[in-house]
């Protein structure tokens, strides 16, 4: 292990600024309304609205990692890496009619992101329950779940964080006053 260098700090300032300057901006945003609130992607809409542009990003990259990993895996359990990338699909699908609906200001955004969330929230343990299913079923492996959660178990605080922002978001779709006034069309 290396030092800390000046390039780590530069990288760690930078993924800390741009949620503060995201914020500020919402912030701003908001402010300029003068108190009446108006339609429009302001305040924690425009917060909410950045993170459903970046969602199907997020799954294209997981996507483009999954088929550019090692070929090991695709090697000995191809049916695995392919029940994956169609969970993988199936999120870039949601997330990309979520994003269409918010940008076209439709009403059945507020319909569709519950669901959608509702998918990202559960697409892990669905994957670790087809993982369990086909190494057990195809390939005659006998792995339990408490093994199948022990190998993934870096990944539950970034999906327990996950969950927690899902229902906050859903919440704030639900009961937001701009949310509904923006989602008319």
């Amino acid at each position: 292990m290396g030092s800390f260098s000046l390039w780590h700090w530069l990288v760690v300032l930078a993924v800390l600024a741009i949620p503060a300057a995201l914020i500020v901006v919402a912030v701003r945003r908001a402010q300029a309304e003068g108190g009446v609130m108006t339609p429009g992607f302001k305040g924690w809409l425009f917060i909410l609205a950045v993170a459903v542009w970046l969602t199907p990003l997020r799954g294209l990259a997981e996507m483009g990692q999954m088929l550019g990993a090692d070929g090991a895996a695709a090697e000995h359990f191809p049916w695995l890496v392919r029940a994956d990338l169609a969970i993988t699909a199936v999120t870039i699908l949601l997330s990309a009619a979520c994003l269409v609906l918010m940008l076209r200001r439709a009403a059945a955004f507020r319909t569709v992101f519950p669901i959608a969330a509702g998918w990202i929230v559960l697409n892990f343990p669905l994957s670790i329950i087809v993982a369990r299913f086909l190494l057990h079923g195809v390939y005659g492996v006998e792995v339990g779940l408490p093994a199948l959660f022990e190998a993934m178990r870096e990944d539950i605080p970034q999906w327990i964080g996950g969950v927690v922002a899902a229902v906050a978001w859903v919440f704030y779709v639900r009961r937001s006053r701009r949310v509904a006034m923006t989602f008319v069309n």
